[in-house]
């Protein structure tokens, strides 16, 4: 049996792809299970950014994702501000 959840597969990705320093990491999930890469992503110190985001419909109680959406369509408004035009 191997030992794995959301958190570790986000640090394997960043140990396999090492984004270089400040480049800006982004996770965005919506299940207690996400919390392990929330995690991951504070506890990572190469020097990026890693921007842990949160799904729920009821305003978050204690979380380790640093941002906060309230439902599916504002994940989208995000992703389309982050791509631009």
């Amino acid at each position: 049996r191997v030992e794995w959840d959301k958190g570790r597969a986000v640090e394997f990705l960043l140990e396999s792809f090492a984004p270089p320093a400040g480049a800006p990491v982004l996770y965005i999930g919506d299940d207690t299970t996400d919390e392990d890469a929330f995690r991951a992503l504070r506890g990572w110190g190469n020097g990026s950014s890693g921007e842990g985001v949160l799904v729920s419909h009821d305003p978050p109680g204690a979380t380790a994702a640093r941002s906060y959406l309230r439902d599916p369509q504002e994940v989208v408004e995000l992703l389309r501000a982050l791509a631009g035009p």
